[in-house]
């Protein structure tokens, strides 16, 4: 909460500056300012209530003048915020500014759109997975903002004195606008994964646990595991297998709903037989894997997995047995081979690979 707090007090000095008298002037005081409306949209995918939010910015606002008309944003609003915001600005009866919070790639922000030139403002919110955490701190964000618009735009220039003549005073320089840097993400899946090994064990299932490092250049590196449980592969021979793979690719589309991957890597099997009347044992096989995958987002954290690839074994393994009869080739991999993987996945947040500087909670003395 003391982040948000802190990028508040920035923006703030920020936009005191740009809209401000020059150096030397002093606010009048004046008549008591009017009630004055401040639109605030909601992306659905964060969740949150439109409720629970508008009583917390009434809440924040009290006292301000200040009036919070909170709404959710459609379809059309996410896909250009930004005419939605100038459209609200002149179609809402008294309207200041126009907040907009949404979920870009996981990452909740905060924008602001501004009357006139001076165009939008973007700031991250405090990654939190407390969504009455989360509300609050849009109230404490929301305020602070707020309030520097309506103090810039409200101060009245003094009148100047006949003498000596006012120096000019250049105008400062309009503030940068501040857009949160992407950040690299873990996504972990757990689901099932299938394959086919042999002719007498034509696809052979298994569960399975995926993980995916994707940085902000779309560079991604996947680690597997699967363990496919002791499967009947004729009347006497059952067959055991444990896979760990690896591979490196490309995923396209970040930060949209659906997004593709291209992968190439490298699988290493061991893999158990045990035939009745003979005995039990294990071989190992190697194999150079190249497929891809696509992800669909169902919300900031959660969504589905697939992925297809073919496994070329370079180091396979035969099953040949001495019977009565001489010697008996009971199984042989597939030289090349298809793989299969469903699975639910979580996005974890990338505070390892960013982290904060420690700082005081909201409340902390």
């Amino acid at each position: 909460m003391a982040i948000g707090a802190w990028l508040c007090l920035s923006l703030s000095l920020q936009l005191a500056t740009a809209r401000a008298p020059g150096a030397g002037s002093a606010a009048a005081v004046g008549d008591p300012i009017e009630a004055a409306t401040v639109v605030v949209g909601v992306d659905p995918r964060l969740g949150l209530s439109i409720d629970d939010v508008t009583v917390a910015l009434h809440s924040h606002l009290a006292g301000t003048a200040l009036v919070p008309d909170v709404r959710p944003l459609d379809g059309d609003a996410l896909r250009d915020p930004t005419a939605w915001a100038e459209h609200r600005l002149h179609e809402t009866p008294g309207a200041r500014a126009v907040f907009w919070v949404v979920a870009d790639d996981g990452i909740a922000t905060l924008h602001l759109w501004l009357p006139g030139d001076a165009g939008a403002w973007a700031r991250t919110l405090p990654d939190v997975d407390d969504r009455d955490a989360q509300t609050e701190s849009i109230g404490v964000m929301v305020r602070g903002m707020a309030t520097s618009i309506e103090a810039a735009s409200t101060a009245v220039e003094p009148a100047a004195p006949p003498e000596p003549a006012r120096v000019p005073v250049d105008e400062p320089p309009t503030p940068t606008q501040v857009v949160a840097p992407p950040r690299s993400h873990v996504d972990v899946a757990l689901g099932y994964l299938g394959s086919n090994l042999a002719d007498r064990a034509p696809w052979q299932s298994a569960p399975a646990l995926r993980a995916h490092l994707v940085h902000p250049s779309r560079a991604t590196v996947a680690l597997g595991l699967a363990w496919a449980p002791p499967q009947h592969a004729g009347d006497a021979l059952t067959i055991t297998r444990f896979g760990i793979d690896a591979a490196v690719g490309v995923t396209l589309r970040p930060g949209r709903r659906v997004r593709p991957s291209i992968l190439i890597g490298g699988v290493i099997e061991a893999m158990g037989w045990e035939l009745r009347g003979f005995g039990r044992g294990w071989g190992l096989r190697a194999a150079v894997t190249a497929g891809g995958g696509i992800d669909v987002a169902l919300t900031a954290r959660v969504g589905l997995t697939a992925l297809a690839r073919v496994d070329a074994w370079c180091r396979n393994a035969t099953l040949v047995v001495d019977g009565p009869t001489g010697r008996e080739r009971l199984l042989r991999g597939h030289p090349a081979a298809a793989t299969a993987f469903l699975g639910i996945r979580v996005r974890l947040g990338g505070e390892f690979l960013h982290p904060r500087r420690p700082s005081a909670r909201h409340g902390d003395r």
